[in-house]
């Protein structure tokens, strides 16, 4: 190459450096960015900073931890109603009502597991998260009587085609006497034959909107991604955004 060929490639490769150096400090101030997290305590919600990256490698991490126990608890497993079943089984087990003198801890779905209890909604959102992550599309929702304090949460997962219910807490799987476990349809159609409490909460369901993205698809990196823009543009409606539990909703139709 002649020295006027050098010369004149020099401040290409300064451009290329200015530009990796210039990609790199844009990159490190996007991800020290501060954002908020939220954790509630005893019902009061509090605000916290921190940086971006340091919720992303949480996320992420958050993501892995739900896989690798989702695969460790339903692995050898070959049945959907085997696999819900064993996640069923471990959560009560392993995440117990929230002791008296223990504060209620509301943040990451993973940290429930971590302390090891929870209250009925957050059982219920382990149970229907690992469900979700074990290839078991699952949500929970909670029922209120129009009349009264009474409540109960309610959890249902997608069972080789149909919606099966289940209360967690309660630790009751709503199957027929082989262990079949019913579709939910069938028990809103005939709520006579459900036993004390479930069919008075039963006969007062009306509708209960399976969302188009589940609680536990916000936990997964790409779908929350689409999930966010899409929700940016108004493309989708955000369940959580309502007021939920106004009133008792159920329509049983295709998973998202």
């Amino acid at each position: 190459m002649t020295r006027a060929g050098l010369n004149s490639s020099r401040p290409r490769r300064s451009l290329v450096v200015a530009g990796v150096l210039v990609a790199i400090i844009g990159t490190a101030a996007v991800l020290s960015m501060p954002v908020t997290t939220r954790q509630g305590v005893d019902f009061s919600v509090s605000t916290y900073r921190i940086p971006l990256y340091l919720k992303a490698i949480s996320f992420i991490d958050r993501n892995l931890e739900y896989r690798r126990l989702a695969h460790h608890l339903t692995s050898g497993m070959t049945t959907d109603q085997d696999k819900v079943l064993a996640l069923f089984t471990w959560t009560r087990d392993h995440i117990r009502p929230t002791p008296p003198g223990l504060p209620v801890v509301d943040d990451h779905i993973w940290h429930i597991i971590i302390r090891g209890y929870g209250e009925a909604d957050q059982v219920a959102d382990v149970f229907t998260t690992i469900a979700t992550y074990a290839g078991i599309p699952a949500f929970w929702e909670v029922v209120e009587l129009p009349a009264g304090p009474g409540k109960l949460v309610l959890s249902f997962a997608k069972v080789e085609g149909r919606w099966a219910m289940f209360d967690v807490v309660g630790g009751v799987a709503f199957a027929d006497p082989q262990g079949r476990l019913l579709d939910a349809q069938e028990l809103l159609t005939h709520p006579e034959a459900l036993g004390a409490p479930y069919r008075e909460y039963i006969e007062h369901l009306q509708r209960l909107e399976i969302p188009a993205v589940l609680r536990a698809q916000k936990q997964m990196p790409w779908p929350r991604f689409v999930y966010e823009v899409k929700r940016r543009l108004y493309l989708v409606d955000d369940a959580e955004a309502r007021q939920r539990h106004a009133q008792p909703r159920l329509v049983i139709g295709a998973a998202p």
